[in-house]
């Protein structure tokens, strides 16, 4: 299971594993920003990226207050 969270092994002292997990998740929606940027003039493209980024941020969210 914890190569599904995004860790090979124990998460850094003092961040519990959901916490390294949120911070990958919004690390993940930072990139897919990054990425639509410059694809805003063609389309579907750029919404595919915002609409992943906001999956991710909300999934980020969730994260840290459910923990």
């Amino acid at each position: 299971m914890a190569c599904l969270l995004g860790f090979a092994g124990p998460p850094p002292e003092g961040m519990s594993r959901w916490a390294v997990e949120a911070r990958r998740r919004l690390e993940d929606a930072e990139e897919d920003v990054r990425v639509a940027r410059p694809l805003e003039g063609a389309g579907h493209y750029a919404c595919f990226h915002y609409q992943q980024a906001a999956e991710k941020a909300v999934l980020y969210a969730g994260g840290v207050e459910a923990r």
